[in-house]
């Protein structure tokens, strides 16, 4: 006997609900809806950045933009055609970079308060309920372990498995990813301090901005911390939290630096300034652009920064790390406004191809030279910062609420 239409339709209803609830995976091929003046100058720092680095790249992306120095490399190569491999539905917006963990699994936060992970098919293989939204960047630990902060301040140490080894309440809201030091430390950007944490979760020291850090620090080889704030201030810390210098910008520090393989710190202000320094903190040259350089830099192909800005004139753009001299530059289209942009930090895989998300919702790819290799349409802007996993495949998110893995 057929079932009753109406009993058809709440047999639907719930279906529907019990996929938003543990998150929706499609597979196969698919696509949703959808005044600065340039200027260089070079300071008297130029030519004295330190000892080259030694270049460490992670296997897989188990950190926020790849390596402790946040240089956005990859050591894979990337999608030439951009077809979808999966997506996977959350209920809220993803600004979050996925990473990599143990035996293929991904893991990212969502703004409807959990953390995915998700089985190397893009199957969920477990979610934690973290209580706020998750906005930043999950860490894998160099022992697995999983590391991730909500918007409330709440910090969790997880297993592989996802069961919770600690949680802490640290009092104000995480502003930034966790990072892991050369010695194992965890340093977490919490209001305006940065907290370094052992596995234990007990304090070894606390460093305290004059304002609110949002910038994920990147870490040197020498195990030296690199970090903007609010306050318009680069600060070097070294050992056990100690202030070793700092540098006065000309506007607030959200976009967090890298650390380039000679040993330069490089990092964009709000008012669209881009710097670059010793590890003296010395500025070897600075120049200006268009729009606000809130998105992290990446270290392109020949020695090149690669830097997006958006604002009136949005725009990929590569300069010479040596001299601040322009390579190329890619148009972007506007998003919804002009005022509004994209977190989106870009990812250079190993043949110096360039992905990243923009506020017109595209994910952009583009070769070593900046030519246009393809974009992908998502339903909202893309905060989150593309990753390559070893096999190919780019996973990033979306403020559509979705998880694009696309080969």
């Amino acid at each position: 006997m057929a079932r009753p239409r109406t009993e058809l339709g709440w047999a639907l209803a719930l279906w529907l609900m019990a996929a938003l609830a543990a998150g929706f995976v499609l597979h196969g091929r698919s696509s949703p809806p959808p005044r600065f003046v340039s200027s260089l100058r070079v300071g008297p720092g130029a030519g004295h950045a330190s000892k080259p680095q030694r270049g460490e790249v992670d296997v897989v992306a188990r950190r926020f933009r790849g390596d402790r120095r946040q240089t956005g490399r990859s050591p894979h190569l990337g999608p030439t055609r951009g077809r979808l491999r999966y997506r996977f539905m959350t209920l809220g917006p993803i600004t979050a970079q996925p990473v990599l963990g143990r035996d293929g699994q991904l893991h990212f936060g969502s703004h409807d308060g959990f953390l995915y992970t998700l089985d190397a098919t893009g199957r969920l293989a477990w979610r934690r309920a973290l209580g706020a939204p998750v906005h930043t960047t999950a860490l894998v630990a160099s022992d697995a372990l999983v590391v991730v902060g909500a918007d409330d301040g709440r910090l969790e140490l997880l297993e592989p498995s996802g069961a919770l080894r600690l949680g802490l309440e640290l009092g104000a809201s995480i502003g930034a990813a966790p990072v892991e030091t050369t010695d194992g430390l965890y340093v977490v950007a919490v209001g305006p301090r940065l907290i370094a944490l052992d596995s234990g979760g007990v304090q070894r020291w606390a460093f305290r901005a004059g304002s609110e850090i949002h910038a994920t620090a990147a870490v040197d080889d020498d195990n030296r911390l690199y970090v903007g704030a609010q306050d318009r201030r680069l600060h070097a810390l070294g050992r056990g939290g100690k202030l070793r210098w700092t540098f006065d910008a000309d506007a607030d520090l959200d976009g967090s630096p890298l650390v380039a393989d000679d040993g330069s710190v490089v990092f964009g202000s709000d008012a669209g300034r881009l710097y670059v320094l010793n590890d003296r903190g010395e500025l070897r040259w600075e120049r200006q652009l268009e729009a606000p350089l809130r998105a992290p830099v990446a270290l392109g192909a020949d020695d090149t920064l690669v830097v997006v800005s958006h604002g009136l004139r949005p725009s990929v753009q590569a300069f010479g790390l040596a001299d601040g001299a322009l390579r190329w530059r890619h148009a972007l289209p506007q998003g919804e406004s002009p005022w509004t942009d994209a977190r989106s930090g870009p990812l250079v895989d190993k043949e110096g191809n360039v992905y990243v998300g923009a506020s017109d919702g595209k994910l952009y790819a583009l070769d070593a030279h900046g030519k246009l290799r393809f974009s992908y349409a998502t339903g909202g802007r893309i905060d989150s910062s593309p990753v390559l996993g070893p096999d190919g495949t780019l996973y990033f998110g979306s403020r559509d609420g979705w998880l694009y893995a696309l080969r």
